[in-house]
Formats: structure tokens, C-alpha cells, sequence
């Protein structure tokens, strides 16, 4: 390949996403980052409210991105439109433009969301044998409606993008699907200086009720030695303190992408110890130490759980000293989101599964 051949590829007209408008999740966030990072990169983009969140009111924390709305795409042979996987169907509406979607979870996604469901009930004990059963019907008759209604032949006639490894991975797997890595980035403008150390912050937990409550509850019953924080009815502002004034940040969630919270609790001195699942079990997404990842997969969860935490609490600065290499890994997420973006929108370097930051493919030499 030559260099004239390798940049080629003009890039696009404009690039448009889809976007649940007024709603303050990581997804959400995320696109917005999408937007506001191809701006930066010279290339003209706008977020479009999803049908029925028009009137929703914007996020406000989220001004701080330059995203702004356009009230339709152009369905141009040069653009591009982007849609999360939640509502990935409303590509079947465009005709002209390059279609991507964007993988920000798997087990949120309407494709997958019943058989990781099956797993969390089945594995962890969650679920009755009614429940199961229940979910397994849901299941097979939604995988026939999709078939029916061609919105399984959709997913074949788009480009696909993932937030995390774990989703690459699952994509190629389970659809022989080849996809895009344009992860996201934590905003350092919530960094501590000197964050306290976690000897000085008690024996105290904080997580997110959010992520299976049912896990986390039992746990905290057990292990009443410390103090259970749920992060709930919470500005964004309230939960930074939280997460800054307490020792762990416990999350036994399915981790259905590469989650926020842990990264924001590790910026702020806050040991963080996840569940090893979903995008939480690679490395590439979570590089927390081993020993901050709770195996969930053999023995008793709540014991295992437990004894995470008593190693935390009998060496709680060593833990927090433990962090800096997932520290120093969230600090440069920025740069290599803007080189992602670089690669799949500007160069039309598609099929990567590996961090541009991580991996940056040499330019080939004249010729050949």
C-alpha cells in the first residue's frame, strides 16, 4: 500500500449521532465525547435527539463538551451516522449515509441483554427456576421477532464500533463480527491533588445500588465490620465527595462496558474493587491490579467478596498505592479517544482491536 492509497479516504461531510436527550448515564456522556472530539479534530459533527427525547431539557454537566444538536442528519452519501446499541433499529432508516453502530454495553443491549441476564440469575443465584424460564421464553421469542422483522440482517449492513475489549471480543465471537475500538475518556477536571490516604477514611464502602443490588446487599448483611454507602438520590458533585471520603468503591456489577465510577473513584484515592466479569475481566478495559478484581466465577461470591475486602482494610494504603498504574492508564484515555477517532473517521481505518495509544500501526514505506 502506498501513502497516496492509505490517504485517500477524504473523510465525511458531516457525522451525526443519535442521542438520548436530557439523560445523565456514561452512554449518554459518551457521545457527547464523540461529537465534541471530531470537533476538535476539525471534522463537522452534531448530536440528534432520539424520537420522543426532543423536549427533554440537556444535561447541563455536559456543556462542557462542544456538541451541539442538529434537529435531523443528512442522509448523504458523505456523512455518517452514528447510533448507540440501545437503538441501533434506527439505522434501518438510513439509505444513503455510512451507518455505524456503537457498541457502548453488551449486556444492555437488546440483542444480548436476555442471555447475560440468564447468566447473572443462573451463576449467582438471583433468579428462581420460574424466572429463569420466564426469561428463556423472552429470549426466544424476541430472537425470532428480530429475524422476522430483518433487524438481525441490520446488523450486518452497518459498521460497528465498541467502547471496550470485552466488547470487541464478544462481537467476534458470538457474530464473527469485526469491529472498530473508539473507547471513551474520564474528565480530569475531578482529580485530587492529595487525595487522603485510605488508612485515614474508615472502614467504609460506597457503591452504586444500580449494579446488582442484590450481590452488594448481601455482602454488606455479612460483613457488618464496615460501614455500606449506596451512591443514590446523588448529584454528580455529592457522589465525588462520597467517592472521596470513603475507602472502597465496591462494584459486583456485570460491567456490561468499560464503567466510569471505578475510574472516578481511583482519580479521587478511592480503592476500587470490581466484580471479574464483563468488560471488568480484561485487563485492556479494567487495568486494576489483580488482587482488586473479585472472582465470582468459583466458590462463594459473598465469601470471595469478603475476603477482597478484608485485605483492603488490613493493607488499605498499599492498595491505594496499587492503583497508580490504572491512574496513569485513565489519564491518557483523552489522547488515545481523539486517536481512535482519528484512525475510524479521518483515515477510515476500520477493524482495530487494540487501543490506537496502545498500538500505532508505522506508515508503510513509499512503494510498497
Amino acid at each position: 500500500m502506498t501513502n497516496s492509497l492509505q490517504n485517500s479516504f477524504a473523510g465525511y461531510s458531516k457525522v451525526f449521532a443519535y442521542y438520548p436527550r436530557g439523560e445523565r448515564t456514561g452512554g449518554p456522556e459518551a457521545l457527547h465525547q464523540l461529537i465534541s472530539g471530531l470537533r476538535k479534530l476539525g471534522q463537522e459533527a452534531y448530536l440528534v435527539p432520539l424520537p420522543g427525547t426532543e423536549d427533554k431539557p440537556r444535561v447541563a454537566e455536559y456543556e462542557l463538551y462542544d456538541a451541539p444538536e442538529s434537529s435531523r442528519i443528512d442522509d448523504l452519501p458523505r456523512a455518517a451516522v452514528v447510533v448507540p446499541e440501545v437503538a441501533y433499529t434506527m439505522l434501518s432508516g438510513v439509505h444513503n449515509a455510512r451507518k455505524f453502530c456503537w457498541w457502548l454495553s453488551i449486556d444492555n443491549s437488546p440483542i444480548f441483554r436476555r442471555e447475560r441476564l440468564r447468566l447473572e440469575m443462573k451463576e449467582y443465584g438471583l433468579g428462581t427456576r420460574l424466572q429463569l424460564i420466564e426469561n428463556d421464553l423472552r429470549k426466544h421469542a424476541s430472537s425470532i421477532q428480530r429475524t422476522l422483522s430483518g433487524k438481525r440482517r441490520l446488523l450486518r449492513d452497518v459498521e460497528h464500533l465498541v467502547q471496550s475489549q470485552y466488547a470487541w471480543s464478544y462481537l467476534y465471537s458470538r457474530m464473527d463480527i469485526v469491529a472498530s475500538m473508539v473507547s471513551d475518556f474520564t474528565p480530569l477536571n475531578i482529580i485530587c491533588d492529595n487525595p487522603a490516604l485510605t488508612s485515614a477514611r474508615g472502614l467504609t464502602v460506597v457503591f452504586n445500588p444500580k449494579k446488582s443490588a442484590e450481590l452488594t446487599r448481601r455482602v454488606a448483611v455479612a460483613y457488618p465490620r464496615a460501614s455500606f454507602r449506596p451512591l443514590v438520590n446523588m448529584s454528580r458533585c455529592e457522589v465525588m465527595n462520597a467517592l472521596e471520603s470513603s475507602a472502597v468503591y465496591l462494584d459486583l456489577g456485570s460491567h456490561p462496558g468499560k464503567d466510569r465510577m471505578p475510574r472516578e473513584a481511583a482519580l479521587v484515592g478511592c480503592v476500587s474493587i470490581v466484580a471479574r466479569r464483563g468488560s471488568a475481566a480484561f485487563s485492556a478495559d479494567v487495568p486494576l491490579p489483580w488482587q482488586n478484581k473479585v472472582n465470582l466465577q468459583t466458590g462463594d461470591a459473598v465469601s470471595n467478596a469478603i475476603s477482597v475486602l478484608d485485605k483492603v482494610f488490613a493493607f488499605p494504603d498499599e492498595f491505594q498505592r496499587g492503583q497508580r498504574g490504572y491512574v496513569a492508564a485513565i489519564k491518557s484515555e483523552e489522547q488515545t479517544f481523539l486517536d481512535e477517532l482519528a484512525a475510524v473517521f479521518l483515515e477510515d481505518r476500520l477493524g482495530s482491536d487494540t487501543r490506537c495509544g496502545m498500538l500505532r500501526e508505522a506508515a508503510p514505506p513509499n512503494g510498497e
